[in-house]
């Protein structure tokens, strides 16, 4: 009976340690994908019943531990996110030009190239009914095509951005 007590927590052991590295993995794998983004890129996005260009750049910085995007819609100031790992997970701190900082996370990183992000926590949010990120999808297509889905909450949201971008050679 002992024995057999034994075995099984052994095997749930082992089969946790298991999932932890490839959850590991998967995060390692999902960043390394963020770091082949490096670049320009050049997209359109229909918001608030307007149409725009959208720029948007990503560096790998501080010694390849980061990943900093940095997105400007039409001619409104650029924004900044940077993206890192932490365990098995992607996180990510959007700094907003509505002088807020939500951070997002990955849930699960199941599926590659598609990464997730749910929010997690937000500063200098002055009331939960002003307009902020909650979410963000950023589907890699390929290498010269991307897709990212900006979430918005808040009592006057203008809907959620969509943006196709097409890497800028």
């Amino acid at each position: 009976m002992k024995r057999a007590l034994f075995v099984a927590l052994l095997v749930c052991a082992v089969t946790l340690a298991y999932q932890t590295q490839v959850s590991a993995q998967n995060a390692q794998s999902a960043f390394d994908q963020l770091k082949s983004l490096a670049g320009e890129w050049q997209g359109q996005s229909s918001m608030g019943g307007k149409t725009y260009p959208v720029k948007l750049k990503f560096e790998v910085i501080s010694g390849g531990s980061a990943v900093m995007e940095t997105l400007q819609p039409g001619n409104e100031p650029p924004m900044t996110s940077v993206y890192h790992e932490n365990g098995d997970k992607l996180m990510m701190t959007h700094y907003c030009s509505g002088n807020n900082q939500p951070r997002l996370q990955t849930a699960t990183l199941a599926t590659p190239g598609k990464l997730d992000f749910e929010f997690l926590d937000i500063s200098n949010l002055t009331s939960p009914d002003v307009e902020h990120i909650s979410g963000m999808s950023l589907t890699i297509k390929d290498n010269d095509h991307i897709t990212e889905e900006w979430k918005h909450s808040g009592k006057e949201t203008m809907g959620n951005m969509v943006v196709d971008f097409t890497r800028v050679k």
